[in-house]
């Protein structure tokens, strides 16, 4: 009887040691599910910002890293900059080009264009979305990676902003002549005066006396843009710069300034800064800054950069100038590079070795210009051996 209890209960305790061993893994796989959970989203690792750079260096660190497509070390780097200058647009626009998904930032609607030669990400955004910090932006909305690695003939989707709509429209139309312009503005300026004047006859006088009528009129008229400019360029020939930069600003005041007077007004601002360098530093700055501004609406990028370097090394607390060169410099190099780079494929030596020249005057510190630069040197100097 004991036997056969045995035997019959055998089969039920190795039932209940399978079950209970089944279940001992289970509850192991979900402990082990669970505590594994962090581990895998391990990357949580705490990124800090690099020790002893200054705020110009953290800076151009921050941008380099977002041209490797490395978000975590730029955000370190942006955070501790903002720590010395807190009301930095710049360092708050590219945080939150890092937090916004690129479906939210921009719109859905786009148009696509081809990288060419000399062009990146950061001179398209410049060119179509009114500022070259937007690259990383960009490169989201185009699910590139990093910023930097980008090639020519790459179809990139500009997003249908309405900066971009607008630089789309005005590539495809000239632009408007600069004396019509002018001639609107003078219109434009006086006739408020006289319907003014007009107005106020008619509740005092019935009668609008003629001979006060123009006196009044010639008093509050202001300086036409032609007189302005006619006047700046007289006192820049005298070396008057002073007196020219406030006869520049008046003339901004009006509106757009015309070809011509921006390149007086260039000479008179630069000039101006120099003569302050030695008695107010801060004055020189904000005329380096405000030349630099001129020759970027100019398109010389090269200028520029050397105008806001001016302006940030005579005032350090100048911080906008300080990263408006640092952005000019990240798109230069960049851009001169990729030129100077296709140039030295096309066998142009020359070319390519003023090009990257250029690339180390604005970033002494870029390594692959320094190599090409030695490589193109090198080959010119066996090809003249050659010849010779």
């Amino acid at each position: 009887m004991l036997k056969v209890r045995e035997v019959s209960l055998r089969p039920l305790l190795v039932a209940v040691l399978f079950m209970t061993l089944m279940g001992c893994k289970a509850t192991d796989k979900f402990f082990s599910d669970k505590s594994e959970q962090p581990q895998s989203n391990q990357p949580q690792v705490v990124v800090k910002a690099q020790p002893g750079l200054s705020p110009r260096e953290r800076f151009s660190k921050a941008l380099e890293h977002l041209e490797q497509g490395e978000s975590a070390q730029a955000r370190a780097e942006l955070d501790a900059y903002l720590l010395n200058i807190p009301n930095s647009a710049s360092a708050k626009e590219l945080l939150r080009q890092i937090d916004s998904p690129a479906q939210r930032y921009f719109p859905p609607e786009y148009f696509e264009v081809i990288l060419s030669s000399g062009e990146s990400l950061s001179t398209l955004a410049g060119k179509y979305l009114n500022s070259p910090l937007k690259f990383y932006a960009l490169a989201k909305y185009n699910q590139i990676s990093s910023p930097s690695k980008v090639n020519i003939g790459q179809t990139i989707k500009i997003p249908l902003t309405p900066e971009a709509k607008f630089a789309r429209s005005q590539l495809s139309k000239p632009a408007p002549k600069p004396e019509i312009l002018a001639t609107e503005t003078e219109v434009v300026v006086k006739t408020p005066d006289v319907e003014e004047d007009f107005i106020e006859d008619k509740v005092d006088e019935p009668i609008v006396m003629p001979e006060t009528r123009p006196e009044h009129v010639e008093q509050v008229a202001p300086p036409s843009a032609a007189s302005l400019m006619q006047t700046m360029l007289s006192y820049t020939q005298q070396q008057d710069y002073a007196s020219a930069v406030e006869q520049y600003h008046s003339l901004k005041s009006l509106g757009r300034l015309t070809d011509e007077a921006r390149d007086i007004a260039l000479i008179a601002l630069e000039g101006y800064g120099k003569q302050l360098v030695e008695s107010d530093k801060l004055l020189a700055s904000n005329n380096y800054a405000e030349a630099a501004s001129l020759n970027l609406q100019s398109g010389n990028k090269m200028q520029a950069f050397r105008d806001f370097k001016q302006a940030s090394e005579l005032h350090p607390e100048n911080s906008q100038a300080m990263e408006e060169m640092l952005i000019l410099q990240k798109e230069i190099a960049d851009q001169y590079h990729r030129e100077a780079s296709s140039a030295f494929r096309r066998q142009e030596l020359d070319k390519a070795i003023s090009k990257w020249e250029q690339v180390l005057e604005v970033d002494p510190n870029h390594n692959s210009a320094k190599l090409y630069l030695a490589q193109a040197l090198e080959l010119k100097e066996r090809l003249e051996k050659i010849k010779n």
